[in-house]
């Protein structure tokens, strides 16, 4: 079933206006989320304990206001996982014993690889059709959210098969999905900015022209956030913010909309 995400950020806050919506007999399908607040901001009020503080002085029943802090977020995301890992040994990819080392080297390549894409590379490549390749492509980008939630070092296996799978056979929709998270994760392991925008700016360029149109919004409102305010002014960032909720509310996806 659904879960509906209370979210109280730096930029995004919802508190107020979803908090009404808990009863006793719902609480079970909320949780507090305060992804994307910002340092100073930690320093000041706190984490989900400034949720569980504010929703209390709002109302809410204080047993109620921990149990979506707390026993509402143990999710089965780890059974998500090992589900997906599971099926993907039936497409006969397996996780490495080794893993570690293998994406220290693996991240090494695909930098190499982002840092050569030209514009136009992957315009006139044939999209995966083959059933077995398009059910791969998908069970990575639906794997990668519990992994990224559960075992990070999995995420970013699963992120660079995801490259692999693009790099050998051509692009399509679930892959796309699938490489939104490596801009963060090339800056975050190697601090590699700029081949992240390289990145980036390819799947987006890819996405559009082949009428992603959600695949689109969603890579645009991570390429928004994550690398292009580093190299240009912020109201270029702000332009491609905007064109990325547009396409994510039309896309009904309010959760990343209140992101942009």
């Amino acid at each position: 079933g659904m879960v509906i995400m209370i979210r109280e950020a730096t930029a995004a806050r919802n508190l107020k206006d979803l908090l009404p919506l808990v009863t006793p007999q719902n609480a079970r399908r909320f949780v507090f989320v305060t992804d994307d607040r910002n340092p100073l901001h930690l320093l000041a009020e706190g984490h989900i304990d400034s949720m569980v503080r504010a929703a209390i002085e709002l109302g809410l029943n204080p047993f109620l206001a921990l149990q979506i802090a707390s026993l509402n977020d143990r999710g089965r995301f780890g059974e998500a996982l090992t589900l997906g890992l599971d099926m993907m040994r039936r497409f006969g990819v397996e996780k490495p014993q080794n893993i570690e080392s293998e994406v220290s080297a693996r991240m090494n390549d695909m930098a190499e690889w982002a840092s050569r894409l030209e514009e136009g590379d992957d315009s006139e490549r044939q999209e995966i059709s083959d059933p077995e390749l398009l059910g791969l492509a998908r069970l990575f980008q639906k794997t990668i959210v519990p992994s990224f939630l559960t075992d990070p070092i999995a995420c970013i296996w699963l992120m660079l098969e995801s490259q692999r799978l693009w790099k050998e056979h051509g692009p399509c929709a679930p892959l796309a999905m699938a490489l939104n998270v490596a801009p963060t994760i090339m800056v975050a392991m190697r601090g590699d900015y700029l081949a992240a925008r390289h990145l980036a700016r390819h799947v987006l360029a890819v996405a559009e022209s082949r009428g992603y149109r959600t695949e689109t919004a969603l890579v645009r409102c991570v390429f928004s956030y994550s690398v292009n305010h580093w190299f240009e002014p912020l109201e270029n960032g702000l332009a491609e913010a905007e064109a990325a909720r547009e396409g994510l509310l039309q896309a009904a996806d309010f959760q990343y909309a209140a992101v942009t």
